[in-house]
């Protein structure tokens, strides 16, 4: 019994130290990207050219905000390495080695009741799901004239829709099979992660702005 409990200890012990060094290295990072973001702001004020991109995204409401050239450069490295893995796999890099590994893997410790949990995340996800519920807020917002909010939200949901559509067009990764029916369209870009991540993130965005 003592060792059992000594056992746990050391257990919850690593555990909180692992969690610690994660917690302050992306505040060591957060404090880093600032920093360079403050430089970069700077930089841009006293251009000439620089001058009017910053005008274009300041936040009115906090002028000396700098978070906006944060996101911007946040959403341009985004871009960037979602590019960098669309080209992976559409030309079948090494990446695509790891789909069927990974598969076997969640298959091998599959059990009845997390079955039932993620088949309830993943009706959640579902574009019938999402779309419903993004067209439930947008009417909210209409009712209550939140003209801007209801149309950025709508319109992400346009937005992230069509570019699901057309980037599932451009590269099509075959879907693991094993199962009793297997859609022939394709993986990736994954439609429950893409319409999921646009609009709870713009639900949550709005929920602080209230």
């Amino acid at each position: 019994t003592t060792r059992f409990f000594l056992y746990g200890l050391a257990t919850l012990a690593v555990i909180w130290i692992c969690l610690w060094l994660i917690q302050h290295f992306f505040i060591q990072l957060v404090r880093f990207i600032n920093r360079i973001t403050d430089r970069c702001w700077r930089y841009f004020s006293h251009q000439t050219a620089g001058r009017s991109f910053i005008r274009l995204i300041t936040n009115q409401q906090n002028p000396q905000d700098h978070h906006q050239l944060t996101m911007l450069f946040s959403g341009l490295s985004s871009i960037i390495l979602f590019f960098i893995l669309f080209w992976k796999i559409r030309h079948f890099s090494v990446l695509n080695k790891f789909n069927e590994p990974i598969f076997h893997l969640l298959q091998s410790i599959r059990t009845p009741a997390w079955d039932k949990i993620f088949t309830l995340i993943t009706i959640l996800g579902m574009p019938k799901t999402i779309l419903f519920i993004s067209m439930i807020t947008t009417l909210l917002l209409l009712t209550q004239k939140q003209w801007r909010t209801a149309i950025h939200l709508f319109s992400g949901f346009l937005l992230s829709s069509s570019a699901v559509i057309i980037f599932k067009c451009l590269s099509h990764s075959i879907r693991p099979q094993g199962f009793e029916f297997v859609a022939t369209s394709s993986s990736f870009p994954s439609g429950h992660t893409s319409f999921s991540f646009v609009i709870f993130s713009l639900l949550a965005f709005f929920a602080t702005q209230i």
